[in-house]
């Protein structure tokens, strides 16, 4: 320890090695087989340049001002091109970091557009749905009150059945006794399934008469069941243009969204105009 110590003074002293040199080469830990002029140039040469000329820059004495001066000058252009290196490894980190962040972002952004667009189409459509059934609705409405009788939408659909009946009674009745009897008695089966499902009518493999006049009884009941609801009714829906132009349609319409509960309510005086234009009624 004693000869470690020597060592050390020695090359402090009578060398002029500074301490800090000493310490970061483990000057102390040269033995006494090798000597200090090559333990300490074994040292520095395994010390980086920069420590080397930082240190030869700082501690080792010049001789005279302008050398030093110089060296300093080097030294301070020499440290401001690490500080620029380093600004710019920072500078491409936070740039690839920033990247990063922002196709993340990106990714975020493109994975909650997709649902909202397609929840936004899925809205139009189903306003467009919503739309036409108004405008159906209020064309049927506006239908009613302009008929000059109020069950004239319910006769028709009584004539279609009646006349879906016969037909398909006309087809049984021509393919009896031929093979294509029991196609058409199926054909009749379900058809009366279809039209009633409450009434659960039953169907044989014949049709009889007694069935044929209990089919007939319940159409004219029917029929005149409609005819006396016209006749109590009568016009009286029939608030829309009662002398059958197109002058009063503007004015009718206003008492008739009063009185109507739905759909005029709910539907805009544009739409209402607009049906009236499809209509090929001119509203001036």
């Amino acid at each position: 320890m004693g000869f470690m110590l020597r060592d050390w003074l020695d090359l402090s002293l009578n060398h002029s090695v500074p301490s800090s040199l000493l310490i970061l080469s483990r000057a102390f830990t040269v033995s006494g087989k090798v000597r200090p002029e090559e333990a300490v140039q074994a040292t520095l040469s395994s010390l980086p340049d920069e420590v080397v000329d930082t240190v030869g820059i700082t501690a080792l004495p010049s001789e005279d001002s302008v050398s030093e001066r110089r060296r300093k000058l080097e030294y301070l252009e020499m440290q401001e091109e690490l500080i620029k290196e380093e600004e710019e490894k920072e500078e491409e980190e936070q740039a690839k970091i920033k990247e990063t962040v922002v196709s993340q972002e990106d990714l975020a952004l493109k994975e909650m557009t997709i649902p909202t667009a397609r929840e936004a189409q899925e809205q139009a459509r189903a306003r467009a749905v919503e739309k036409q059934e108004q405008l159906c609705e209020l064309s049927r409405a506006l239908a009613v009150l302009a008929s000059a009788s109020s069950v004239s939408r319910e006769r028709e659909e009584f004539l279609r059945l009646v006349n879906k009946e016969i037909e398909l009674y006309n087809s049984m009745v021509e393919k009896e006794g031929t093979d294509g009897e029991k196609e058409a008695m199926e054909a009749y089966r379900a058809a009366r399934d279809e039209s009633d499902h409450a009434a659960k009518v039953a169907v044989g493999d014949e049709v009889s008469s007694a069935l044929i006049d209990r089919v007939d009884a319940m159409l004219q009941n029917l029929e005149k069941e409609i005819d006396d609801v016209d006749a109590k009714i009568g016009d009286r829906w029939r608030l829309l243009d009662r002398d059958l132009s197109a002058q009063g349609i503007a004015c009718s319409i206003a008492g008739c969204s009063c009185t109507w509960s739905s759909p005029l309510e709910e539907m805009e005086k544009s739409s209402i105009f607009h049906v009236l234009f499809v209509l090929g009624v001119v509203v001036k």
